[in-house]
């Protein structure tokens, strides 16, 4: 969240915007989610999302947008499998992989910002940054071994885009709900394969 507000000071110092001139609004979102799968149900997906933003609406219901987000998905397998031509065998398998994501784009109200119901669309330009790992148990005639991968990464441009519904409980508070997607540039059809649903909170001054 102070990254969002630094980055917003600079933009604002570089670009020759006075922030104070219009309405701003900083929020905040949460996710988690869990997936048990497997004959025995003990193999899981557990993914959790965290993220913030920065609005400052230059127009009434029209304003320039910074975002951050951190995901973090991990798999777990249980499942038993035995390595070709040798009697050991990998008894868990976990992957992990982080994803960051950096935005800056146009948000749109559609509704004065202080109204009770407030529908918004937010989409721009992010910056996606992504590694990944995954560690084996071996058990080898009952001695167990952790065997790592290396770290894969990789960055790409990418484009992001948000519709929230937000409800005003005060003049300085909100909570919302929203629905978002991250895809490649250019690479549209991408855009509802990577769908996430947020809950989230918002502070205007």
């Amino acid at each position: 969240m102070r990254l969002i507000l630094v980055l917003a000071t600079l933009i604002s110092i570089f670009l020759g915007f006075d922030l104070s001139a219009g309405v701003m609004e900083l929020g905040g979102s949460f996710s988690y989610d869990k997936q048990v799968f497997g004959s025995n149900r003990d193999n899981k997906v557990t993914s959790r999302t965290y993220g913030g933003s920065f609005a400052w609406y230059m127009f009434p219901v029209t304003g320039l947008e910074l975002n951050y987000a951190h995901r973090t998905d991990i798999v777990l397998e249980n499942d038993d499998e035995l390595i070709p031509d040798t009697t050991a065998t990998i008894t868990q398998v976990r992957s992990e992989a982080i994803t960051q994501v950096y935005g800056v784009g146009i948000r749109q109200a559609f509704a004065s910002v202080r109204s009770l119901l407030v529908p918004t669309l937010s989409i721009g330009y992010a910056k996606e940054f992504k590694e990944q790992a995954t560690v084996y148990i071996i058990d080898n005639a009952g001695t167990l071994y952790t065997v790592g991968s290396n770290v894969s990464k990789s960055r790409s441009d990418s484009v992001f885009g948000t519709f929230a519904l937000k409800i005003n409980f005060t003049r300085l508070f909100s909570m919302n709900g929203s629905v978002g997607t991250v895809f490649k540039a250019f690479e549209w059809n991408e855009a509802k394969y990577n769908v996430k649903y947020k809950a989230g909170f918002s502070w205007y001054f």
